[in-house]
């Protein structure tokens, strides 16, 4: 499945996620072909929808494009390709988890990105994860940054996540190393772990990340490419509960296997050379996973293990100095400064 975009053309096929209301009588062909081109910078589409459900989109292309209809339910009539552009497959209501891995069944190319309906892609952003592709072989996963934005689309500030595979490792038993919307899969790798997972909902991202750390790698671009839009009915809004409950169950699963040390160092090194912002929430980042690894270690019994992380982390660099004290001071009842700051008693 091709899909070109300004920069270059590649082999990719994206998932976007349209929830229509039960009253809906506008033209979805229309809608879509408007509401898309401003968002994902493709040229040809495949469109998944379900009247009063749950749709999806899946960006595609071709030299010879396909001109096919699937109908999955008798809800509604499909509407008919009437550009060449668009291939439409109807289906009855199923739920996001169903959804996604049909997308990901119906897919053709080597790459599946992912995207929500109303967050914004920038221009750059698939040529920039195919690169990150191309750089990192091994990957399973990339993705990138965001800038969050507000229901107008004003920016509220920019979310850096990881961007090497060593410290996302790291990440990932902590949280979710990934802005899910953001993300660029390869498609038989994702396939090959069976796709998303109902009963993980709605933290089917994090479940899926974690089994397709076991047979690849990760990466991130530090540049945010995806604007990320707040939602008061969105899934994290609405389903922040449980979505934490699973986020702590997955996380304290994968903390039980005791993930393997990382070259602290090293890793904060890389990030030197990031713009400020970037970088100072990536070694906080870095800094913060290690240290609560470690307490992990220590309520598992691992108390040697634990020490010596916390004195790994001390002798780290400044940052970690300063946020190994910081702690310390705070269960002795000490005050201290922010991180960079100095210490006072």
């Amino acid at each position: 499945m091709y899909l070109e975009t300004p920069e270059t053309p590649m082999h990719v096929g994206s998932l976007h996620l349209y929830d229509l209301p039960e009253d809906y009588e506008g033209d979805f062909y229309e809608d879509v072909k408007k509401h898309v081109a401003g968002r994902m910078h493709a040229r040809r589409l495949l469109v998944v929808r379900g009247p009063g459900a749950a749709a999806q989109v899946t960006q595609r292309g071709g030299r010879d494009p396909e001109q096919e209809q699937v109908q999955d339910g008798d809800e509604a009539e499909l509407e008919g390709d009437r550009d060449g552009r668009l291939r439409i497959v109807n289906q009855a209501h199923h739920g996001l988890v169903y959804s996604l891995n049909r997308g990901i069944e119906l897919a053709r190319g080597t790459y599946i990105a992912r995207m929500d309906a109303d967050d914004i892609s920038a221009p750059e952003r698939f040529a920039t994860e195919v690169k990150l592709f191309a750089s990192h072989p091994k990957a399973a996963v990339v993705g990138t940054s965001i800038m969050r934005i507000d229901e107008a689309g004003r920016q509220l500030g920019a979310e850096y996540y990881l961007a090497k595979n060593t410290e996302l490792c790291q990440d990932l038993a902590i949280r979710c190393p990934f802005a899910h919307g953001s993300v660029m899969m390869r498609k038989d790798l994702v396939r090959q772990v069976g796709g998303y997972r109902q009963e993980f909902w709605p933290a089917e991202d994090y479940d899926l990340w974690r089994r397709m750390a076991a047979i690849g790698e990760f990466a991130n671009s530090l540049e945010p490419l995806y604007l990320y839009r707040g939602n008061v009915q969105g899934i994290s809004a609405t389903q922040d509960s449980r979505q934490l409950d699973l986020a702590m169950r997955i996380s304290g699963e994968l903390l039980d296997g005791y993930p393997r040390d990382i070259p602290l160092r090293r890793c904060l090194a890389f990030y030197e050379r990031a713009p400020e912002e970037a970088r100072a929430a990536a070694i906080e980042r870095i800094i913060e996973d290690y240290f609560r690894i470690s307490v992990a270690y220590a309520r598992r019994g691992k108390i040697l293990l634990a020490v010596y992380r916390y004195v790994k982390l001390a002798l780290s660099g400044r940052v970690g100095l300063e946020f190994a004290t910081k702690t310390l001071a705070n269960k002795l009842g000490i005050r201290t400064a922010p991180i960079g700051g100095s210490l006072r008693a």
